[in-house]
């Protein structure tokens, strides 16, 4: 079995700008394990463990989003995952507008899942702390024990706002150490 998701990431110098703009928290949290910059992504579908045929099968319903456009969102907020009470993940989250992004981001997701679904995938539920409507976008870029949680203070900089162009959909597998290995993808805009 092979534990996958499909992430929505961004050039790699824009992953290099924002990852120096954490520069100075990283430096003043080393106990957060941050993610490096070709770990930053926007989790589009999580699945869990697929074997060799969903995999595939995940892998061609990418094609399906060949022709849609690139996203840019503007990250103005952090937020602890799954629940504030048992935080583990420190994420950027996007802001509520322009509005057109965050449709475009959602119907591209739902084309996703429609292909998914179309290829006999069975779709997991969401993660816990997503919206009610059962999907909240977010970029991870560190983990931490729930005992080790970083105060509202050791956020403060932060680099926000920060506008990232989102224009390649990744298959991953996720390894361990807070590493994934791209598995398929497609370039949006192309």
């Amino acid at each position: 079995m092979i534990r996958c998701f499909t992430g929505l990431t961004a050039a790699p110098i824009n992953l290099d700008s924002l990852y120096q703009a954490l520069s100075p928290a990283r430096d003043r949290l080393p106990h957060l394990r941050w993610l490096s910059p070709d770990a930053l992504h926007l989790t589009l579908r999580f699945f869990g463990n697929l074997d060799e045929t969903q995999v595939d099968r995940a892998r061609a319903a990418l094609s399906t989003l060949e022709g849609q456009k690139p996203i840019t969102l503007t990250f103005d907020r952090w937020k602890f995952l799954p629940f504030p009470n048992k935080a583990r993940v420190l994420v950027l989250v996007p802001q509520p507008s322009p509005l057109p992004a965050l449709e475009a981001l959602h119907s591209l997701k739902r084309a996703y899942d429609q292909a998914l679904t179309s290829a006999g995938l069975p779709l997991p539920p969401e993660k816990p702390g997503d919206t009610p409507e059962g999907f909240l976008p977010h970029v991870t870029i560190a983990r931490f024990n729930p005992k080790n949680r970083p105060s509202t203070q050791d956020l403060k900089d932060l680099p926000l706002p920060f506008t990232l162009t989102l224009d390649r959909v990744i298959l991953y597998q996720s390894l361990e150490g807070l590493r994934y290995l791209p598995l398929g993808h497609v370039d949006l805009g192309k």
